[in-house]
């Protein structure tokens, strides 16, 4: 039989055997992971399966995160394939990965599970599927998420990265407020800009951080400088300070 018969046999099964309100978020934990691994196994030669499972795997995710008994539940088995990260205060919560379909380009998704301020659960995309087509940076996966205050509100600072091939990788910071059902970015939170994006050889390394203690956003940047013999390159690492809830470099 073929294995990826078997790993949808698999996630089957495991519906049948949990019950109850934790075992059941835990059996279908397990189907996501079966459907992750189906999908993502999946060679170029079975497209059209792998869209599919792809689909499926999107639309059972987004429906479990919906589900009020899933915000306390941990996802040990998924966060092995899922990367999963959560603010301090509980309210969001970032799934992210790699779509693996091959090639220098890492197609990457996220998704965010919160709190609304309509005391309902949201989940929302945070790339758009078509960083293909604009070039845009939202393809990361999410490994930091730190709070921050601005306008006397809780904001979230969410920093990600990611790689669109040619010898490059990428971060990128993004700052989110919590609306009534979604998730509103912050359109002057880096020196004016709603995004900052850091695009560096692969062979130096990211290192995009928060200092929470001293409030500065430090990351590396490759810059092109004028020189004698022409234009060349350099690394350098640039702070970003937080004022009024704002990211700025210092005068």
């Amino acid at each position: 039989m073929h294995r990826l018969p078997l790993l949808l046999l698999f996630c089957c099964t495991a519906l049948r055997l949990f019950g109850g309100a934790p075992a059941g978020v835990q059996a279908r934990e397990m189907e996501l992971v079966g459907f992750f691994k189906s999908y993502t196994g999946a060679s170029s030669f079975e497209s059209a399966l792998r869209d599919s499972l792809s689909k499926q795997f999107r639309r059972r995710l987004v429906e479990l995160l919906q589900n009020e008994s899933s915000l306390g539940y941990e996802f040990d088995s998924l966060r092995h394939y899922v990367s999963i990260t959560q603010s301090a205060d509980g309210r969001l919560r970032s799934f992210s990965w790699d779509e693996r379909e091959g090639g220098s380009w890492r197609d990457m998704t996220c998704f965010a599970q919160f709190r609304g301020g309509d005391g309902k659960l949201h989940v929302q995309q945070l790339d758009t599927d078509r960083e293909t087509e604009t070039g845009d940076f939202s393809d990361v996966r999410i490994y930091s998420i730190h709070m921050v205050e601005r306008n006397g509100r809780p904001a979230y600072l969410l920093l990600g990265s990611g790689t669109h091939g040619s010898g490059l990788h990428h971060s990128s910071a993004r700052l989110l407020t919590i609306g009534r059902s979604h998730l509103e970015p912050c359109s002057d939170a880096f020196d004016g800009a709603a995004e900052l994006v850091s695009e560096i050889p692969r062979t130096y390394p990211i290192d995009m951080r928060y200092d929470e203690r001293r409030q500065v956003l430090v990351y590396n940047d490759y810059k092109w400088t004028d020189a004698s013999s022409g234009k060349t390159r350099c690394l350098r690492v640039t702070e970003l300070f937080l004022e009024n809830g704002r990211f700025r470099k210092k005068a």
